[in-house]
């Protein structure tokens, strides 16, 4: 399987800066996704929680609401 590299100058700048990527040339995909969870786990687990907490009523795992949330940013 091929990895693909996305060139960091190509990218809004918002983004460049939200993630901090200004100091990289290219970065692949995977390596993008792992970066904005590591950057915000704290953030995507505090907020999985309490939609857990006030939507689902238990009927929803919580790691399935942390997936979509990832899967909405990817």
């Amino acid at each position: 399987m091929k990895r693909i590299k996305i060139k960091v100058s190509t990218l809004n700048q918002n983004i460049i800066n939200f993630l901090e990527l200004s100091n990289l040339e290219t970065i692949s995909e995977t390596r993008l996704i792992n970066r904005f969870q590591t950057m915000y786990a704290k953030d995507i687990n505090i907020m999985s929680r309490k939609l857990h907490w006030l939507y689902t009523k238990n009927n929803i795992e919580y790691d399935e609401i942390k997936n979509q949330l990832l899967i909405c940013f990817w």
